[in-house]
């Protein structure tokens, strides 16, 4: 199906045209486009070219190419992450032997969805003998998982083995020969081969996507009401949370199916919100069995005939998010975590606060200037609440992976108890820092450091340290508009003028500085600048400036310093006669 109108198929946007073409009431109409069939590793070998090919320039890559290319990188993943399993199945009157793609992994998956959503619209144009137009996602299933077979047996083939050697009466041997070869039948499936299909399904069961190609199992936590706020600051609840059991569409996320509603239909197809959702029960009661295998507490509610969920205590609840979920996840199943329970803040974690201990920032010119003027503070925190000692043991002694403080959860991992008592025991929560110290602490701390194993969740700075974080990173106004020195020969432009106050205010402050302009932009006048404007407020620079660079700009740096600052003493040290020791 293309679309179309009086005149014929439209031509592709991206195909520059000169013909005239009627664009009046387009609909899409049926075409019989002659094409050529190409052997897939010829289509492989065209779509890993495509960028470093040396085309002619009237050549144009329709987008359905480069999508399919995208699609490519996609199996080339997961063969790198080796997300593929050996598999063995009837086709067709004939026992075959394939690799088979696991899609299941929250990461593919989400790029799955992604892909489809962006897939050209020509590239679902062709309709099987039925006249059906398969979906996105099977689209991309299908080139996917003929991609990792037809790559993996390729490469097992070109890869040492010595599975040429294995012979064996139960056709194992058969089949290990099969996947390493580019013909993947192995034979008619006689009893023995019937016998290793039904083993390796039963092995590879918990492998399957739960649900269907369609859709999956989903599970969703409903918490219990939330504490009345008089309680004591930390809640622990005994039970009251339910783990809810949905269909959820491939190809929508965002709809839901509840198990209440798969249990009432009296059909083999549940239609729901538009999609179509065929076996449901079925799907569901086999799916929920196998989760029961990973999460036990889930084979409770398949006493019912129509199970729609399951109550957990908080215990189970934490056992369920912290380990099973990503299991079932691994299995095809669907998880719809609470929002909190990613959260950073609903973790232990730590909080520093930097402030000061002087009302102006430090001047290294000035003698009286401290060695550690900031003073520094750490606190542990949880859910926002600043933990004393004894509020931390309190909270350990409850016992409870989670707690519940103002209605919002928090989660007590036991690794974080133990990094937080680490903490407790190593570190000094009060102390001093240099300048600098402090300054790469206040850069460099975000919520992926971590300090004996807890997050720091924030950094908080007070006094003059943000304005001159500010001034140091980004710049002020008082930098921008600064005037050049008295004794510079010439004009800076605004530019340098800003470079050469930078360059100041970080040696004021006794921190180092590099300046990065691109080559040409005048980064020696504005080293000069900078000299000359020390020179002038303090009379003389304090000590020589040693400036290193190579043979061939000696003579350009002494003929800049006289040119732009004739004031500035010169001396090079250069040469095999060059002063040494006391000499120098």
């Amino acid at each position: 199906l293309l679309p179309s109108t009086r005149t014929g198929p439209l031509p592709s946007p991206a195909l520059p045209q000169s013909w005239d073409i009627d664009l009046k009431d387009p609909r899409l109409e049926p075409w019989i486009i002659r094409g050529t069939r190409v052997p897939f590793q010829s289509v492989l070998h065209i779509l890993r070219s495509l960028a470093s090919c040396d085309c002619p320039e009237h050549l144009i890559f329709g987008r359905d190419l480069l999508f399919w290319r995208r699609v490519l990188m996609l199996a080339l993943e997961l063969l790198a992450h080796q997300d593929y399993v050996p598999t063995i199945l009837l086709h067709h009157d004939l026992v075959e032997a394939r690799w088979r793609t696991v899609f299941e992994t929250p990461a593919i998956k989400e790029k799955l969805y992604k892909l489809a959503k962006a897939m050209p619209p020509v590239c679902r144009a062709e309709q099987d003998d039925r006249g059906k137009t398969p979906t996105s996602v099977q689209l991309i299933h299908a080139f996917v998982s003929h991609a990792v077979d037809f790559l993996a047996r390729t490469w097992g083939a070109e890869a040492p083995h010595h599975i040429g050697y294995l012979h064996n009466s139960d056709g194992v041997a058969q089949w290990m020969k099969a996947l390493v070869r580019p013909e993947p039948v192995i034979g008619p499936p006689d009893e023995r081969l019937r016998r290793l299909v039904s083993q390796v399904e039963d092995w590879q069961r918990n492998l399957l996507p739960a649900g269907s190609t369609q859709y999956t199992i989903a599970f969703k936590l409903e918490p219990p009401p939330p504490a009345p706020s008089d309680e004591q600051i930390w809640h622990v609840p005994p039970g009251g949370w339910e783990l809810r059991y949905f269909l959820r569409s491939r190809t929508d996320p965002n709809i839901l199916v509840p198990a209440a509603q798969v249990w009432q239909t009296k059909e083999e197809t549940l239609i729901s919100q538009g999609l179509r959702f065929d076996y449901p029960q079925e799907k569901l009661l086999e799916g929920l069995g196998i989760a029961a295998n990973i999460f036990a507490p889930i084979e409770k509610s398949l006493r019912s005939a129509a199970p729609t969920g399951v109550t957990l205590t908080t215990t189970e609840v934490y056992q369920f998010l912290r380990e099973a979920a990503p299991l079932l996840e691994q299995s095809g199943f669907s998880i719809i975590l609470p929002p909190w329970w990613e959260e950073a803040g609903a973790r232990l974690g730590l909080k520093l606060h930097l402030n000061p201990t002087t009302p102006e920032p430090i001047d290294i010119a000035r003698d009286d200037a401290p060695e550690k003027p900031i003073a520094y503070q750490w606190e542990l925190v949880l859910g926002g609440t600043t933990l004393t000692r004894e509020a931390f043991i309190e909270l350990v002694n409850l016992r409870s992976p989670l707690v519940q403080q103002n209605g919002r959860w928090l989660r007590l991992d036991p690794e974080q108890i133990e990094a937080a008592e680490r903490f407790w025991q190593r570190h000094t929560f009060e102390g001093q820092l240099s300048l600098l110290h402090g300054i790469r602490v206040a850069l460099a701390f975000d919520e992926h450091t971590r300090i004996s194993g807890l997050p720091v969740h924030s950094v908080q700075l007070g006094g003059w340290l943000p304005p001159l974080l500010k001034r140091l990173t980004v710049g002020d106004e008082a930098l921008r508009e600064a005037p050049q020195p008295p004794g510079l020969q010439g004009k800076l432009r605004p530019y340098q003028r800003y470079g050469a106050a930078w360059l100041e205010e970080h040696y004021h402050r006794g921190l180092g500085a590099i300046l990065a302009d691109d080559m040409g932009l005048g980064k020696s006048v504005q080293a000069i600048a900078f000299l000359l404007q020390e020179q002038v407020e303090r009379g003389s620079l304090p000590a020589p400036t040693l400036l290193v660079c190579p043979t061939s700009l000696l003579g350009n740096w002494r003929r800049e310093i006289m040119r732009f600052g004739p004031s500035l003493k010169v001396y090079t040290h250069y040469g095999p006669d060059r002063a040494r020791d006391r000499a120098f």
